[in-house]
């Protein structure tokens, strides 16, 4: 997933990947450390009750 987010990254900045910089990959970088994290309730753990109960 992180390669296609790094390539999505520089698609939206206008860069081909064999051009990257290095300052591009610092960039890219510090955008994953401050990009909103998206949680995802696990398959097991439903919030609803419904599953099989045990």
């Amino acid at each position: 997933m992180d390669l296609l987010r790094w390539w999505r990254f520089l698609s939206g900045g206008g860069v081909a990947w064999d051009r990257a910089s290095p300052r591009d990959a610092r960039d890219f970088a510090r955008w994953m450390q401050i990009a909103p994290k998206v949680s995802r309730v696990h398959w097991r753990r439903r919030t609803s009750g419904e599953g099989p109960s045990r």
